[in-house]
């Protein structure tokens, strides 16, 4: 599109200038764009840097570099999950408002008070009342919808017991789970939670969701791989013990309630991320760079000369 270089300046200006979203999400133009992404350039300014090749010292190269390619640019697309939380049917009857307080000051009752058809109640308990009824139509009536970059995780929320979920796919009930939750990642996401719940590293270009369990109450629950054109769906049984809690990329975190359920897919808009080198390069020297991944101290050879240099060298060093 014609106004793409304008979007991708307003994303590098807003991400050097602090913006109010970046504080929330390390890549915030998802919070801008809910559905069509411009090729976001991430400029390495934080600690970690996994999803940020770019090196901010030479930033304004980078941007006239960007803006006067044509064909040559390299680019990731970062698949992207649809995220919808369906709530249970239940009664259509909201709750009964609060009783009428009892003020022990006529005259201050009388001035932070408002008459309705069924007596007089507070400004305040009427707020709460008007809240009560429209979170229990929300979570009644309606379904609730979030893209995803990383990850999707259901897990037991406060409840203190195991939770208990069925896991769907293509409605087609896979498996029962049984611990303390499940992960649902993108191939970004596979380096993020899901790593440190002892999923694989997949790279960004292939098409696959990674379903990790949380502490799984089976020595035979492993992370598994599905096809990304699947509809994945986690849903809580009405004999569970407990209840559960779904957030989206560490935020948005909701409660799910006996009979809710989250129904997870692959989006049809993937984040293009400018690459440093290429696709590639990029991703495996981010192991190296970040998680240090497979570092450790060559073996030495059997070789007796090669046994020799090395020990000179050490008498060196």
């Amino acid at each position: 599109p014609s106004n793409t270089p304008r979007k991708i300046l307003r994303c590098v200006r807003e991400a050097i200038a602090g913006h109010p979203d970046d504080l929330k999400s390390p890549v915030f133009p998802i919070l801008s764009f809910q559905e069509s992404v411009p090729p976001v350039l991430a400029f390495h300014l934080g600690s970690l840097g996994f999803m940020t090749p770019l090196r901010f010292s030479s930033y304004q190269e980078t941007i006239d570099r960007v803006l006067q390619a044509d064909d040559d640019l390299d680019i990731t697309l970062r698949s992207r999950l649809v995220c919808t939380i369906n709530r249970s049917k239940k009664s259509k009857t909201p709750p009964p408002p609060p009783p009428a307080p009892v003020s022990p000051v006529p005259a201050l009752a009388a001035t932070t008070a408002t008459k309705t058809a069924k007596g007089i109640t507070t400004l305040a308990e009427k707020r709460a009342c008007m809240k009560r009824r429209q979170s229990y139509i929300t979570k009644g009536m309606k379904t609730e919808r979030m893209l995803v970059l990383n990850e999707v995780v259901i897990d037991r929320g406060s409840s203190p017991y195991l939770s208990s979920l069925e896991m769907y796919c293509n409605d087609l009930l896979v498996t029962d789970v049984q611990g303390d939750g499940l992960i649902i990642a993108t191939p970004t996401g596979s380096t993020a939670y899901a790593a440190a719940a002892g999923a694989s590293m997949v790279h960004p270009s292939v098409q696959t969701m990674v379903v990790t369990p949380i502490c799984p109450h089976s020595l035979s629950f492993r992370p598994i791989m599905v096809p990304g054109g699947v509809n994945m769906r986690v849903a809580i049984p009405r004999s569970s013990r407990g209840q559960g809690a779904v957030s989206c990329d560490g935020k948005n975190r909701q409660d799910l309630g006996r009979g809710d359920s989250v129904s997870i897919t692959m989006c049809v808009w993937p984040l293009p991320c400018v690459n440093s080198m290429d696709h590639l390069a990029d991703w495996f020297h981010s192991l190296s760079r970040c998680l240090s991944w497979n570092v450790r101290q060559k073996q030495k050879s059997f070789d007796s000369s090669d046994e020799g240099d090395a020990t000179a060298d050490d008498e060196d060093t």
